[in-house]
């Protein structure tokens, strides 16, 4: 592939000797203080596949070897040249040198490239800016947009004065849990092995594709935060489904937040007296959940309440450092079938200095 853009700039895959170039990129044109730009440690788990690879694509000046434009991207499956699987990559950090006289639409052309360089099936994103990204998405790429919804579950023993980091203005009201139809959750699993000893992923493919390479790294070997991996089950089944969950201390007080689910979706519906036990056990103010995807009707049977867009109730999003507001995410994609949760993307990692280590 050639065209008018290949005259001006280089344009191909990052290497691990582009990652100082890269960092210092986004030092000057996204974030001074931006954690990729200050912790390679956090660029590199972020980024680097097992190879040389950086997952980069970027543009490079001919003439004076300036790095002008980046497009970030994150495999939901092992970018193995050899597999017949597809690949699914969530996009991030998508910026171009506005400073400079770039040819225009250089950012799209990246984009582009991202699908001929990858061999991707979907590229898609998650904190997209509804007032640039949606809209370049919509028209260059035909894409499809959508808000995420913040589905939450209060702690049933705490009064609206109670809550620290939540602001309730009224109490929901919640639906009886359905007893015919509850679920079981096995776990957490201390390891890969013991949840794939219980639970086949490969039986219960989605849009995007998250292999086991995926899981396995996201959940169980990321440096800093310690995800809980549960299997879900009705009494006397076996595992159908996977729920993970991260537990935030804010202020000194904790939440839950569950960040991905994989399987079957019908063992949402009897979740209501897992989640609440929750609550109790790990003695959290909220827990939530952002989505795009899942059947309302199921989380309103788990005890869920959804967050509206001018919801008295603030469920805060940021944590980590603190922001006491409402946040609505904005998520691009080309397949209808298309899931999204929390630790999507690079929605759920570091955002400040220092970095946090979890404890082994």
């Amino acid at each position: 592939m050639s065209n008018s853009y290949d005259k001006i700039y280089e344009i191909r895959l990052a290497c691990r000797a582009d990652i100082p170039v890269i960092m210092n990129f986004i030092k000057e044109h996204w974030a001074v203080d931006h954690v990729l730009a200050c912790s390679r440690e956090v660029f590199e788990y972020e980024f680097c596949a097992d190879d040389d690879q950086v997952n980069f694509v970027l543009a490079y000046h001919r003439r004076n070897r300036s790095l002008e434009g980046i497009c970030g991207f994150k495999p939901c499956s092992h970018p193995n040249k050899h597999s017949k699987l597809p690949l699914d990559v969530w996009g991030c950090a998508w910026i171009v040198n506005y400073h400079h006289h770039n040819e225009p639409l250089l950012g799209v052309e990246l984009a582009k490239r991202l699908f001929v360089l990858t061999g991707c099936r979907y590229h898609i994103g998650t904190k997209a800016d509804p007032k640039t990204t949606v809209v370049l998405r919509r028209l260059f790429f035909g894409d499809q947009v959508a808000m995420m919804k913040q589905y939450y579950l209060l702690n049933p023993t705490l009064t609206p004065a109670d809550f620290k980091l939540a602001r309730i203005a009224s109490l929901p009201s919640l639906e009886s849990a359905d007893t015919a139809s509850q679920v079981q959750a096995v776990g957490p699993y201390a390891d890969f092995a013991a949840l794939k000893a219980d639970f086949c992923l490969s039986a219960y493919p989605t849009v995007p594709l998250k292999d086991e390479w995926y899981v396995e790294r996201r959940y169980f070997h990321c440096p800093w935060y310690r995800y809980q991996v549960f299997g879900l089950r009705r009494p006397g089944e076996q595992v159908r489904a996977v729920i993970v969950a991260r537990l935030v201390v804010c202020n000194g007080v904790r939440v839950l937040r569950i960040v991905d689910y994989l399987g079957d979706h019908a063992l949402l519906g009897g979740l209501k007296e897992v989640l609440t036990g929750w609550l109790m056990q790990y003695n959290c103010e909220y827990l939530d959940l952002y989505e795009r995807g899942l059947e309302d009707e199921l989380l309103t049977k788990a005890g869920l309440t959804l967050r509206k867009v001018d919801d008295e109730n603030i469920i805060p999003n940021y944590l980590e450092p603190y922001i006491c507001k409402n946040v609505d995410v904005w998520v691009h994609f080309q397949d209808p079938r298309t899931l999204f949760f929390k630790a999507d993307g690079d929605q759920d990692r570091p955002s400040c200095l220092p970095v946090p280590h979890k404890e082994e």
